[in-house]
């Protein structure tokens, strides 16, 4: 294989980190100016809140002529919201859950065994202040939108796990709301909230619902975490494929060089999918929604939760289920059963949502295209932890298990880059010979490197190989919770870059704070690079390959601790693995006289790759 093919596969990998790292920060930028923006101009007084209902009594009237209806006219729910609210709790030994009398619903619901950030006493909370509460109904309105259905429900019952509410519409229909908590710690359990909304018909007559939306939640941006919001998203599974909407998608873009332009959307809806679960979700955290009865399609918008005390106002993502219309039987009751989860990304509890019942809920880890690679790697993760009992070591202790599993194709590479290496010059006299027949030029090498017994596409499979471990790596990385705060040595936080300390200013392609990880990384790098021969002999490709540390060591300064762990220690074992291959007798390497390959290459193939 011709390295400059190798040198152009690098240098795309490079471009397309590149990209991304400019992307992030250029994005990162923007909505540190917006937020800036909305800070000045727009005054606390004009943050959104619930319309100003009508009196009781108009509420109750009104809501019992629209809530149900006769046979046949398929009217639905009135938009009310109610004037006051009582507030109950209940919690296990993971989740504090806080009930509203205001639409039988979740008015936050705070994680208990995570921090909100590093060092505080404060709970990591998914909140719905200024939004439909957390499994609050609502009906289509004409206009496309989520309108409120949210009257004042009384509370019937509550124990230490469970709570009941219920609401009278009039006309012989009620609505009995219920919710529980489980005692269990394993798995999904103690992070799901079981809940079932009954409509009881004690009438004389059938009645009939339009169809009904049933909010997942609302999920708050990372600022620190995820600056560019790329994992604040809404997902809807329809038991084959799931779909993301990234909170950028709502917003008016230019695309990149004009292809994947699009204007602003205010929502994305579709009521024409089966629809398994839906999940608003974050870097680390997520709530699912998961109806004992797919629905018949979704709505998703962006949010924004106002200001509280010294917690500025975050962008934010929310989304409903849609259900269509059931008739009621005079004398019968139908329920709207559905488990909600909202708890840690972790992949092994995603993926025990619903027992035996697997619906793919651990597709929001969003490993990407290598996803079998971080699935692997992540349980190696877990199981090393289980032994040392710090992330910090069992990455390292992962990485040296990787290497040792790659150990003999690198070898062949090491071996062959020599070989290379002294070949260096017949190489050159044949492009000098023939740089004006490109053609022929590429005849001569194959048929020089066939009669040294020389196959060149062995130097280039650890690239292969370690493209997507690395790549798997990074996901796996990025998007697991059980790092969220982890320390090892000086690293306070896996998940995220050291910051040391800060420039005070916002440097170019450096940010806002210094890093050491990834110097470390560029040294090793260059190291390894100058352990290992140079086996083209074009100066330009040799010129970009010597900057290639620098580059790398740009492209991971915004990278999460552990992953550029993982990158430092890699280019070390390489490097011990280059020094403990050079200690080898070097008749190893020694090239095969042509004559020799030409009496072992049989019908012109090739010998084993390396020898």
């Amino acid at each position: 294989m011709d390295k400059r093919n190798t040198v152009i596969g690098v240098l795309l990998l490079v471009i397309g980190f590149g990209l991304l790292f400019v992307n992030n920060n250029r994005q990162s930028d923007a909505r540190r100016l917006e937020a800036e923006r909305l800070a000045r101009e727009t005054p606390a007084a004009s943050v959104p809140s619930p319309a100003v209902p009508p009196p009781a009594t108009a509420v109750a009237s009104e809501t019992a002529a629209a809530v149900s209806s006769g046979p046949g006219t398929g009217a639905g729910l009135a938009a009310q919201t109610a004037a006051s609210e009582e507030l109950h709790v209940l919690a296990n030994e993971f989740l504090k859950v806080t009930f509203t009398t205001r639409g039988g619903a979740i008015k936050e619901v705070q994680l208990l065994k995570h921090a909100e950030s590093l060092g505080s006493d404060r709970r990591y909370t998914f909140r719905a202040s200024g939004q439909l509460p957390m499994l609050g109904l609502a009906y289509p309105s004409p206009d496309g939108k989520a309108a409120e259905f949210a009257p004042a429900y009384q509370l019937v019952n509550k124990s230490d796990h469970e709570i009941t509410f219920s609401y009278d519409a009039g006309e012989g229909m009620k609505l009995v709301r219920s919710y529980r908590l489980d005692a269990v710690t394993e798995g999904a359990a103690p992070y799901t909230i079981v809940h079932s909304t009954r409509f009881e018909n004690s009438s004389a007559a059938e009645r009939t619902f339009v169809k009904l939306l049933l909010n997942v939640g609302t999920a708050p941006a990372e600022t620190v975490a995820d600056p560019t919001n790329s994992y604040l998203n809404f997902g809807a599974y329809d038991g084959k494929d799931v779909e993301f909407k990234n909170l950028t998608q709502f917003k008016a873009s230019s695309g990149l060089l004009g292809m994947g332009a699009h204007p602003a959307t205010e929502q994305f809806f579709d009521y024409s999918r089966s629809v398994v679960w839906a999940a608003v979700k974050n870097q680390f955290f997520a709530a699912v929604l998961t109806p004992e009865k797919p629905a018949i399609g979704y709505i998703s918008r962006p949010a924004q939760l106002p200001a509280e005390g010294e917690h500025p106002a975050l962008e934010a993502i929310t989304g409903s289920l849609v259900f269509d219309a059931q008739p009621i039987p005079a004398g019968k009751s139908r329920s709207l059963d559905a488990s909600l989860y909202i708890g840690p990304k972790e992949y092994n509890r995603l993926a025990s949502i619903g027992g035996d019942k697997h619906q793919g809920q651990d597709l929001l880890m969003q490993f990407g295209w290598f996803g079998f690679v971080s699935r692997f790697t992540l349980k190696i993760l877990h199981l090393i932890h289980s032994v040392v009992g710090n992330y910090g070591v069992s990455i390292i202790l992962i990485t040296l298990f990787v290497r040792l599993c790659i150990w003999p194709i690198t070898a062949i590479a090491t071996r062959t880059s020599k070989k290379m290496a002294k070949l260096s010059e017949p190489l050159k006299q044949l492009r000098e010979k023939h740089k004006d027949d490109p053609a022929r030029l590429q005849k001569e090498m194959m048929e020089l490197y066939k009669s040294h017994g020389v196959n060149p596409a062995a130097g280039c499979l650890p690239m292969f190989i370690q493209i997507p471990i690395f790549i798997g790596f990074f996901y796996m990385l990025k998007t697991n919770s059980e790092l969220r705060f982890e320390s090892f040595l000086w690293i306070k936080d896996l998940s995220q870059p050291e910051h040391l300390f800060s420039w005070g200013m916002n440097l170019p392609v450096l940010g806002t704070h210094f890093n050491l990880l990834p110097l470390l990384m560029g040294v090793s790098m260059h190291y390894q690079m100058k352990a290992t021969p140079m086996t083209t002999t074009d100066e330009m490709q040799q010129k970009i390959f010597k900057m290639f540390p620098y580059i790398f060591t740009c492209v991971s300064w915004t990278f999460a601790s552990g992953l550029v762990i993982y990158w430092t220690v890699s280019n070390s074992f390489a490097i011990f693995q280059t020094w403990y291959m050079n200690r080898k007798p070097q008749a190893e390497l020694e090239l095969i006289k042509p004559d020799v390959a030409a009496s072992t290459r049989g019908k012109g193939k090739f010998r084993k790759p390396g020898l």
